[in-house]
């Protein structure tokens, strides 16, 4: 009873004789041993209890630090996200400024190319009175030209007629030098009119070549305005799918906060069961067992 009272229950009593004293003593006997299985059954189980305890603590404990540097990462990716979103958003805003610019440069090169066909149609009306113009003085030397042989016809048939023509040939004579000035002067109008009208003919060209040039901005400007459209779609788009993936990162990271919670709760209870088999242990090595 002594060494049963200090916990070593290998000690079994011998009894002897068959009153009840003896009959207690048997009973006592298979309720040592029983009770002897029962403490190495819990011995061993506390046994295990502490080291899968230990082996959970370690894992909550290596757990801990990837979740630790998981909830890092995230933040890392939270803030490029939102950096990405913050320069797409700025990005977007240019884009749109760039659109509004090109769709000002388009309506600029519709009024240009209504300027300029005006501009061809003022050339080609100058290329036709330029032309009248000079007919107009075609016809005037041809008449300065016709006076003069009229009035150099005159001044023979004066001369002809003596002291009695001196009169008519004085006035021949001046109607053949107005006819002279004016061959003169429709052969200068026709030399201006002529350098005129290559001129006009010369700005009709660039005129055209103007036209045709505007028709090519004009293209490539649509050009520009459709690919900028397309920019600026992919660009409002990529602004929606930054904000999905931040909003998603976001509640990745809240999870992740809420695991790690969750992990430090195991981690407590896990240190704390360990504690207690310990002590359990501690508890049961006061006995000592067959």
């Amino acid at each position: 009873i002594d060494r049963m009272a200090a916990g070593d229950l290998t000690a079994r009593p011998m009894p002897l004789g068959a009153d009840e004293v003896a009959s207690a003593m048997r009973s006592m006997n298979t309720s040592l041993a029983r009770l002897s299985d029962l403490m190495a059954a819990v011995r061993h189980g506390v046994s295990a209890v502490t080291q899968a305890a230990q082996q959970v603590a370690l894992g909550n404990g290596d757990l801990t630090t990837r979740n630790r540097t998981a909830a890092q990462a995230l933040e890392g990716v939270v803030g490029s996200v939102l950096r990405y979103s913050t320069q797409l958003e700025a990005c977007g805003r240019e884009v749109e400024s760039v659109v509004a610019t090109v769709q000002e440069l388009r309506l600029d090169a519709l009024r240009n190319r209504k300027q300029n066909q005006r501009l061809q149609e003022q050339m080609m009306s100058l290329r036709t009175r330029s032309r009248e113009i000079g007919d107009i003085v075609r016809l005037i030397d041809g008449m300065a030209f016709r006076t003069n042989i009229l009035s150099l016809n005159a001044q023979v048939e004066a001369s002809k007629a003596g002291e009695a023509g001196r009169g008519f040939a004085v006035v021949a004579q001046e109607v053949r030098s107005l006819a002279l000035r004016s061959a003169e002067s429709a052969r200068r109008i026709d030399q201006i009119v002529t350098r005129s009208t290559e001129e006009i003919e010369r700005s009709s060209v660039l005129a055209d070549e103007t036209g045709r040039a505007l028709q090519a901005l004009d293209s490539h400007v649509d050009r520009i305005h459709s690919a900028m459209q397309g920019v600026s779609e992919l660009t409002r788009h990529g602004e929606a799918e930054s904000t999905a993936i931040l909003g998603e990162v976001r509640r990745l990271q809240s999870s992740s906060e809420k695991n790690q919670q969750l992990v430090d709760q195991l981690a407590g209870a896990a240190d704390s069961l360990r504690s207690q088999g310990v002590k359990l242990g501690q508890s049961i090595a006061h006995f000592t067992l067959a």
